[in-house]
């Protein structure tokens, strides 16, 4: 009897959930309704044979669909190419669109959808586009065949599919809370078809982890505002406000350590050829800032020690990126313990993490990381490089994170800094997940979140 009971109530519960999907889902009204739900934004969008057809050969094209405030569901339409028109052309889902379009987030595809970057999760804001993650397909378009574009889109988290294949997952879907839901296209003419909405039930808010004493780390110094990698951008922003300065080094063929972000010296200076090829004093003849504006004429490349005499007694963190295995771990080690300074050492190679460590174990150190190999859990790989390495950082690409895998580094004392963060809304969002540092090229940025 009690076996019977439970499989009843098995039974009622599947039932429920069923109905609540059934009661729940929209079609996208290419039917009898004609476009009556649907709000154009901008661009030429008509009905025809019971199909959406939109001419988009000359602008962004986004057209918007049912109420205001959805904050959970599936959306899901087919949708094709009939002319390419632009070389950077694209169709889209649009999600969380505020009513008159001002915020829109798309999950974009291009015709070559298996090549790098061809399907991507923005937002576009007034004419301001921030990119939260990409991805390429496992099959590309053909002219007038359609593929199935479908989101699910949960609280913050967004996850893609096409043609049944999963693209990525993201938890940057912060801008807006809920909204419209849509399509656009740009730069071709297209048509979209079977176009469904299926409400989800609410989920629970992301808690937010309290964590004041994280860092805004100027990239490469205030280099929006001052020649990157020089004493100037270096002294611009700290006085900005960052208690973070980030910047790059590389040893010269005299053996000192210098601040340079390029191999060569040809995109930053007057001069040419190797960073490692030139002398110290070669190098310090070079202007290092007229390539920044006429006023920074006479900017000189600053070797590390110089760099650190900066940040003596000020409380802000330099972080020190080792772009060469040519830098050697004893100079760094002499040269940060004869500053009283803070540091730390990142860098992209583990073996220079390890080199580092096993000169100076007290050397604060942080591996760099763009990407999770596929197939492992982000948070267990994670884990296991910073154990492994014995640093006290991962500093990782922003895309890459999400407040679990913050949440577990954070279980085991591992410090999180995320790079290169140019969004507000991104960042507002890594704050409340509880991150240690945000490298950015908005070194006063620390003002404007949580305002």
């Amino acid at each position: 009897m009690e076996g019977m009971m439970h499989r009843k109530l098995s039974t009622l519960g599947i039932l429920a959930v069923v109905l609540f999907f059934i009661g729940h889902a929209s079609a996208g009204g290419f039917g009898k309704d004609g476009l009556d739900n649907w709000k154009v934004v901008n661009g030429d969008w008509h009905l025809e044979n019971g199909q959406l057809r939109i001419d988009a050969a000359d602008e962004q094209a986004t057209i918007l669909y049912g109420g205001t405030n959805r904050q959970n569901y599936i959306i899901e339409a087919d949708m094709s190419f009939e002319e390419i028109v632009r070389d950077d052309c694209w169709l889209s889902i649009a999600f969380r669109a505020a009513s008159d379009g001002s915020v829109v987030s798309h999950c974009f595809v291009k015709p070559e959808a298996s090549a790098d970057n061809s399907c991507a999760f923005v937002v576009r804001k007034q004419d301001q586009w921030s990119q939260r993650k990409s991805a390429s397909a496992k099959s590309d378009f053909e002219l007038d065949k359609p593929k199935r574009l479908k989101l699910v889109v949960e609280g913050e988290k967004v996850a893609a599919y096409f043609d049944g294949d999963k693209l990525f997952s993201s938890s940057y879907c912060v801008d807006v809370p809920s909204g419209r839901v849509g399509l656009g296209a740009f730069g071709c003419r297209a048509r979209f078809d079977n176009f469904s909405v299926t409400d989800l039930p609410e989920s629970e808010p992301i808690q937010k982890v309290e964590n004041p004493d994280y860092l805004i780390v100027a990239h490469r110094g205030y280099s929006g505002k001052y020649p990157e990698n020089t004493i100037t951008a270096i002294q611009g922003g700290i006085d900005a406000g960052s208690n973070g300065i980030e910047f790059d080094v590389y040893r010269c063929a005299s053996g000192q350590i210098v601040l340079m972000h390029d191999k060569t010296l040809n995109r930053t200076t007057d001069g040419e050829g190797q960073v490692a090829e030139a002398t110290l004093a070669d190098l310090q003849k070079l202007d290092a800032g007229s390539w920044k504006g006429a006023q920074f004429a006479g900017e000189r490349i600053p070797t590390l020690d110089e760099a650190l005499d900066v940040f003596e007694h000020t409380g802000v963190t330099a972080v020190i990126e080792v772009k060469a295995m040519e830098v050697e771990a004893k100079e760094l080690s002499t040269l940060i313990s004869s500053h009283e300074a803070k540091a730390c050492v990142i860098a992209f190679s583990p073996d220079k993490i390890k080199e580092i460590k096993k000169v100076d174990d007290g050397i604060r150190c942080g591996l760099l990381v763009g990407g999770i190999p596929e197939g492992y859990s982000p948070a267990d790989w994670l884990l296991e490089q910073a154990k492994k390495l014995g640093c006290e950082v991962l500093s990782i690409n922003y895309q890459v994170l999400s407040p679990d895998i913050i949440r577990e580094m954070r279980r085991n004392n591992v410090e999180v800094w995320a790079w290169t963060v140019n969004d507000l809304a991104v960042m507002q969002a890594l704050v409340d997940w509880g991150i240690d540092g945000i490298t950015t090229d908005l070194p006063e940025a620390r003002k404007d979140i949580n305002n």
